[in-house]
């Protein structure tokens, strides 16, 4: 049985795995990757290096493969850092919210971003939103994450 605790400011899990960041860029808190199954990246040499990579999104990816989030922003490229990977993990997600996001709504990865916004209808998404989030700009809120994503059936509701 795992143990969830709770920190003020912090994340309500402690499901994380030391990766190297490969994306090209620094994290920021909630930032979002993917981990190299595909051996993509030119230090992802082998199936087991593939796995301790997260490199950036791509719509391959995210059809596909296997998100993670950056547990603290400052884990600049080709350093190792703390990720959240997991089904059901619960933890700070980077979003955009140029379009509102309210609790409960399904949040899908960007491609080419390291962040997440508000899914649409038949979307494949990666998270739930635990909170809201209406300001036009990005910044973390707390998500259910789900590594590999789901295809919303929101399209008869």
């Amino acid at each position: 049985m795992k143990t969830v605790s709770a920190f003020q400011g912090d994340v309500f899990s402690n499901d994380t795995k030391s990766l190297v960041n490969r994306s090209g860029a620094t994290t920021v808190k909630g930032s979002i990757g993917f981990i190299d199954l595909a051996q993509s990246d030119t230090d992802s040499t082998t199936l087991l290096a593939g796995l301790s990579n997260v490199i950036a999104t791509a719509t391959a990816q995210i059809d596909a493969g296997c998100m993670v989030v950056a547990k603290a922003a400052g884990v600049t490229d080709n350093s190792a850092g703390d990720y959240y990977v997991g089904e059901g993990v619960v933890c700070y997600v980077n979003v955009n919210s140029t379009t509102d996001i309210a609790k409960g709504d399904e949040l899908k990865p960007v491609n080419a971003g390291d962040h997440m916004v508000k899914a649409a209808a038949g979307d494949r998404y990666h998270a739930i939103a635990l909170e809201a989030r209406t300001s036009d700009d990005e910044g973390p809120i707390l998500a259910l994450i789900f590594s590999f994503g789901r295809k919303s059936f929101k399209a008869w509701a």
